[in-house]
């Protein structure tokens, strides 16, 4: 049954590869942000403590880089349409563990854009950690520094292609197999013979 096992594997292969075209393509970019203390000469106890308090403070930023007012400043900084709901699901944003690390990661359509994206969002983020830790900018609290601009993306992370072919030559290989053992088991045909002996 080796015709219908090879149609089925190449019908999922070329399924997959469809819906990897019609699919939208989805690029994706990530920019970092470094929480630290704004003042200096500090003693190597005060240093200490800072840091730990910085490591405290990334990640209640977590929320903050998610919240609207932020998404209403990348707006206005980038000129945006979106609706900041819809902006904020476009973000991902992680504080590695026991870093003081904030690091964002945007989606968007098409490669300078989620560039964009990421970068503006640090900087927003930036702004609002700055509004509530220092709002008499003073320079000696808590800030957050962008410290790595995103790279433009080379190629889309969704669809991944690759992996959908990977799927659909398992689903076919799948289907074969079960395509191959149902005829078999109704295949009613007699495939040996007898000798029989007449005397």
């Amino acid at each position: 049954y080796w015709r219908g096992v090879v149609a089925l594997v190449l019908a999922s292969i070329g399924i997959a590869a469809v819906l990897s075209l019609a699919l939208p393509k989805v690029y994706s970019a990530q920019a970092s942000g470094f929480v630290g203390y704004g003042g200096a000469n500090r003693s190597v106890g005060e240093a200490s403590v800072q840091d730990n308090l910085a490591k405290s403070r990334a990640a209640s930023y977590v929320d903050i880089a998610r919240s609207r007012a932020t998404a209403e400043d990348v707006i206005r900084a980038l000129g945006l349409t979106e609706s900041p709901n819809t902006l904020v699901d476009n973000v991902t944003v992680q504080q590695p563990k026991d870093t003081v690390l904030v690091k964002i990661t945007s989606r968007a359509s098409s490669p300078e854009k989620a560039q964009r994206l990421a970068d503006a969002w640090v900087a927003a983020l930036a702004r609002q950690v700055a509004a509530i830790e220092d709002p008499s900018n003073s320079g000696l609290t808590l800030r957050l520094v962008p410290i790595e601009q995103a790279a433009l993306p080379t190629a889309p992370t969704s669809p991944n292609t690759r992996l959908n072919l990977a799927l659909g030559l398992a689903l076919g290989l799948l289907l074969g197999l079960g395509y191959a053992l149902l005829r078999n088991q109704l295949d009613r045909r007699i495939t040996t013979s007898d000798r029989f002996d007449v005397e």
